[in-house]
């Protein structure tokens, strides 16, 4: 049983162009490599007059035709077709231009080489499609994106047409959709605070790293959503690519720099290190022995390791906020008096210090929690009155004066205390 093979690189492939005379009638679909995609033709010449040719054309003895290609099909079929000439056709523009044509028209993007139907829009032929570094030939699966080059043969008069009609601008190109952008940015960013329960009450999420991947990923499989397009310009994505790498690995550094030298600075840095050195071993001998039998390139499984070690975490556990957490009102600094050397113990002071604290008389019972002298009463905790049970209500009538009572200045925080430590 065969291995599915990885699909060739190509990256330093090129493609030439030949002039070949035909020396038998055949018909284009009879040309096996011009039926698989591998071969495109171009020019044709008969009677003296240069046009292009029409697909499925017979082609007779005697015409002229242009063949594009990669050197390999080239030596394959041209033999097949007839005798390979020492001329170029496209040398001769005095009935059909040849240009290159960049795309930035958004209607044009990411749509197929067959649904644009330039041979009967405009007579023309696309015959090869320069993205990047990369010499491709126009097969009719080919969907274009934004900044590619074109190669058109056109009649001279329907030059301006189509050039108008691909866009032909290269500011356009270098500006980025911020409706799309921004619209996949924030639909990553909603997948990744979405919760999945798991068994047990658990859950995790993906996190602001892993759902803006995936939804690029789903995305970018689209390509295109009504007027929306979500491929973005080639050297956009270049830019936007480095820039990226540079502040994931910056924010890598500034989060776990601090942790990962205290670590190697503890007694169990040593383990740590073994321990992380075992798994990345392990992992990179198991996705090498995974991308031989399944037929991978070395180049792509070396991609795939380094993109697996370097991948941001894909789960993340949800933080749950607890309700104490929520409600405790915040803790000042601990200070002693300035008049008294004591030390002090705010975060120890029991429940009855804490409510006298909050302006609350307590029951003779709960006094005896907080003691009146000042070498063991916790901090912020009043001194008791001199009588341990609460004054009467009508105690003010006889004496004149009104009992004043402390009025908290945060009535909800001070509520949510008192809820927290419970009924005295």
């Amino acid at each position: 049983m065969s291995r599915p093979q990885d699909t060739p690189s190509l990256a330093g492939a090129s493609l030439e162009a030949v002039s070949i005379r035909v020396s038998k009638h055949i018909n284009t679909r009879d040309i096996d490599a011009w039926r698989d995609q591998r071969v495109r033709l171009s020019y044709l010449r008969r009677d003296g007059r240069t046009r292009v040719t029409a697909p499925g054309e017979d082609l007779l003895p005697g015409d002229h035709v242009v063949m594009v290609g990669d050197p390999a099909s080239i030596r394959e079929t041209a033999p097949l077709v007839g005798e390979i000439l020492d001329h170029n056709l496209e040398d001769d523009r005095s009935d059909l231009a040849f240009e290159r044509i960049v795309v930035s028209n958004p209607d044009v993007v990411s749509r197929s080489v067959c649904e644009l139907n330039v041979t009967k829009r405009f007579g023309a032929v696309i015959t090869r499609v320069r993205r990047g570094d990369l010499d491709l030939l126009a097969r009719d699966d080919l969907d274009l994106q934004l900044g590619d080059h074109v190669a058109v043969v056109v009649p001279t008069d329907e030059l301006d047409d189509i050039a108008e009609w691909l866009g032909d601008s290269e500011r356009r190109v270098a500006e980025v959709d911020g409706m799309a952008f921004g619209i996949g940015l924030v639909l990553g960013l909603l997948l990744g605070i979405v919760s999945f329960p798991l068994p047990g009450g658990q859950g995790f999420q993906l996190g602001a790293a892993s759902g803006p991947l995936i939804v690029g990923m789903l995305l970018g499989a689209l390509r295109r959503t009504g007027p929306l397009v979500w491929t973005l310009p080639a050297a956009a994505n270049l830019t936007i690519r480095q820039i990226g790498l540079m502040l994931f690995l910056a924010a890598l550094g500034l989060n776990a720099g601090p942790q990962f030298a205290s670590l190697l600075g503890s007694p169990d840095g040593w383990r740590a290190a073994l321990l992380a050195a075992v798994m990345v071993v392990v992992c990179c001998v198991l996705q090498a022995v995974g991308a031989k039998f399944i037929g991978l390139s070395s180049a792509r499984a070396a991609g795939g390791i380094a993109g697996s070690s370097a991948s941001p975490p894909f789960f993340k556990p949800p933080m749950p906020a607890s309700p104490t957490s929520v409600l405790r009102p915040p803790t000042r600094p601990c200070s002693p008096s300035r008049s008294s050397s004591r030390s002090c113990s705010c975060r120890s002071s029991p429940p009855s210090c804490e409510r006298r604290r909050l302006g609350l008389w307590l029951p003779p019972t709960s006094s005896s929690n907080c003691a009146d002298t000042s070498a063991t009463r916790p901090c912020g905790c009043p001194a008791r009155p001199s009588s341990s049970r609460a004054p009467p209500r009508d105690a003010h009538r006889s004496t004149g004066s009104v009992p004043s009572r402390p009025r908290p200045s945060r009535s909800c925080a001070y509520a949510a205390r008192i809820m927290e430590l419970g009924p005295p």
